[in-house]
């Protein structure tokens, strides 16, 4: 029991891993109702980096992954597989979970330290908005991981689903901090 569960985790973990950004969250769920509720509340989220993307002139916003964004990506796949490698280690769902927490911080530090490269380019009326918008993608994305732990039943799904989204916005903020400082 103890080792389908932690199979069954990795296999969660290699799958987040594996996921590249998308506009939209997915989710495995088989409700497509709710599914299409979660992700039309975060498009309007995503429409306000996607606003500033585009108020940037076009000789500007470079449409291909720049610098940063991939200083990020490649920075973030080697810490990946190290918290990969220590889950394929662990012997404890503990352990499992520890490793899903730490994963979680290191996205969550590159969130905090992109957004304030980004803060720092925008103009008074911009700033504006996007704190408003990622205050609301904080409170979306906790609802989320809460609704998808209570669903499965499973403290690992919080962290999983906090983990994966905040990645997913982190490489969001990093494409709109590369088209403003290009």
């Amino acid at each position: 029991m103890r080792k389908c569960r932690k199979l069954m985790l990795m296999a969660i973990f290699l799958a987040f891993c594996s996921l590249g950004f998308s506009k939209e969250v997915t989710e495995m769920s088989s409700n497509n109702k709710i599914e299409s509720e979660k992700s039309s509340q975060n498009v309007g989220n995503n429409n306000v980096i996607q606003e500033i993307i585009n108020s940037i002139p076009s000789s500007k916003a470079n449409k291909r992954k720049s610098d940063y964004e991939a200083k990020l990506i490649s920075k973030m796949k080697i810490v990946e597989k190290r918290i990969q490698d220590k889950m394929d280690n662990s012997s404890s769902s503990l352990e499992v979970k520890e490793a899903i927490g730490e994963l979680d911080k290191k996205w969550d530090d590159e969130l905090n330290k992109v957004y304030k490269l980004v803060m720092g380019k925008l103009p008074a009326n911009l700033k504006t908005k996007l704190r408003n918008s990622q205050r609301e993608w904080i409170q979306y994305r906790d609802k989320e991981a809460e609704e998808e732990s209570r669903e499965t039943g499973s403290v690992e799904a919080y962290g999983d689903t906090t983990t994966k989204l905040t990645k997913e916005k982190t490489i969001q903020l990093a494409k709109l901090y590369d088209s403003l400082k290009n």
